[in-house]
């Protein structure tokens, strides 16, 4: 069964055809319901799509040490670090005024 779907597959989509292992994969996931194709969250990955948590996150990390760079704050919050200054600058209306503080400007 597989060998014809695969067939077909390379024959309409040249190398552009997905693994056998790749559309396995989905098949068994729609098949326990799931119910679109964007990618899920993982632990262990870091968040990048802004949100209203993402800034009360942000905002509680910088309450609790002003001192923390970019990086720190991507790392105790799983937060990316392109969103992380992008946050601290538009949302919470705090500026960079030295190396790694912030302060609302």
């Amino acid at each position: 069964m597989h060998g014809i779907l695969m067939q077909t597959l390379r024959e309409a989509l040249g190398g552009r055809a997905l693994l056998y292992r790749t559309i396995a994969t989905w098949v068994k996931e729609f098949k326990r319901g799931r119910g679109f194709t964007s990618a899920m969250h993982r632990p262990g990955t870091c968040v990048s799509v802004h949100t209203d948590v993402s800034v009360v996150v942000i905002e509680r990390s910088m309450d609790e040490d002003r001192h923390w760079g970019v990086k720190e704050i991507a790392d105790e919050t799983a937060i990316c670090g392109s969103e992380v200054p992008r946050t601290l600058t538009q949302e919470l209306k705090l500026h960079r005024i030295a190396a790694k503080q912030f302060h609302i400007i």
